[in-house]
């Protein structure tokens, strides 16, 4: 169990981490260019954190380049409907944020898509209606995992 202290330190990176994120869907715009919009959002989470923080993350644009994992964030042209993976994990006075979150530059999404962020979005729902205290990560993971597969989708990392 966290206590008080800890709570308050892992939400202050989490915040960071939502601002990072809030910058990312304000800053890709069609003709931004992906390192330079991946770059402003690790400065306006440090200026968040008032800090220089140890940082992992990835933004990822296009559909080639959103449905691969690994690969390096680039220079290439961000445009109009554009999927974006934008994965932040900025770490705060040693303690971690995480977030991921999925967009599409300027536009309504393919219906492909929408039905996949619709099927990741109920699973996330489940997640934090089922999270407490006290619960075993590999049961929870478990349901988590076949509730996504019943909707049509494998969880590959991890």
């Amino acid at each position: 169990m966290k206590n008080e202290d800890e709570i308050a330190r892992m939400t202050v990176a989490a915040q960071v981490a939502a601002v990072g994120q809030q910058t990312a869907r304000l800053l890709s715009v069609a003709g931004a260019d992906e390192l330079a919009v991946f770059g402003a959002v690790r400065s306006k989470m440090e200026q968040c954190a008032g800090i220089r923080i140890a940082f992992a993350g990835e933004l990822l644009t296009g559909v080639e380049r959103s449905s691969r994992l690994g690969i390096s964030i680039a220079t290439r042209e961000i445009h109009d409907g554009d999927p974006v993976i934008c994965d932040l994990a900025p770490r705060v006075n040693g303690y971690w944020g995480d977030s991921c979150s999925a967009f599409v530059v300027g536009g309504a999404p393919e219906k492909d898509y929408e039905r996949m962020y619709k099927a990741a979005h109920e699973t996330l729902r489940l997640a934090v209606a089922e999270l407490r205290p006290g619960l075993r990560v590999c049961g929870f993971d478990a349901s988590l995992r076949e509730f996504m597969k019943g909707q049509g989708y494998a969880y590959l990392v991890g």
